[in-house]
């Protein structure tokens, strides 16, 4: 198949039975073999299992795994002693399926440094169980000191989904957050993890946190 080197006449094509294939084209409509073809536009998105696949023109432009339909979200806040109750929230959710974070320091408790450090070995585990069907557990700071293990973790959410974006070349990370009172809120489309060299963050909270912890499914 042909490829036109300006993009501007390539587009993706669907049957009546819902099978898309790209073509180097942009009629509104191509007969094959009998079959009509009609253009649905210059990108199309593929969804496999838990798994969406999204194209520009003929290239793979994003990856996105997204487990969240398999999470029950729990608010902290229906718990006792809510204020401190975001691990035991994260717990619980991840209770329902039959997982168990690791405990705080203990091997399974990946710490990240303000340096980097462990970084690609937290990244990796977010990604590995995320690979898995698996939702995982995060601890993020804002670089107050904390009551908790480490001495610098303040909050728990539950990653439930990445992104891998090949056109920026960045990933991100979705999550649910118990931190909050509503479902809406708490599953928002907008509570993002960006990964950096460096850090993994949030940016969209009130204060940027990063995460200091990566709590393993046992």
């Amino acid at each position: 198949m042909l490829i036109d080197p300006t993009g501007m006449d390539d587009d993706w094509y669907q049957n009546k039975n819902g099978d898309h294939k790209w073509y180097n084209s942009n009629e509104s409509t191509i007969e094959e073999n009998g079959e009509t073809w009609s253009n649905i536009g210059t990108s199309y998105t593929h969804k496999q299992g838990n798994q969406s696949y999204t194209y520009d023109q003929d290239k793979l432009a994003s990856l996105n795994i997204d487990i969240s339909s398999k999470v029950n979200w729990i608010s902290q806040f229906t718990l006792s002693n809510p204020k401190s109750a975001c691990f035991r929230a994260v717990k619980a959710m991840l209770s329902e399926l039959g997982l168990t974070p690791a405990s705080g320091l203990s091997s399974g408790d990946i710490q990240v440094g303000s340096d980097g450090n462990n970084m690609s070995k937290a990244s990796g585990a977010i990604e590995g169980s995320l690979l898995s069907d698996k939702p995982i557990a995060v601890g993020l700071t804002d670089g107050r000191k904390s009551p908790n293990n480490d001495g610098v973790t303040n909050h728990f959410v539950l990653v439930t989904g990445v992104t891998f974006n090949f056109v920026t070349n960045s990933t991100s990370y979705s999550y649910y957050d118990p931190g909050k009172l509503t479902t809406e809120n708490g599953t928002s489309p907008n509570n993002i993890l960006n990964v950096s060299t460096k850090s993994i963050y949030a940016s969209s909270l009130k204060v940027t946190k990063r995460v200091s912890s990566v709590r393993q499914n046992n």
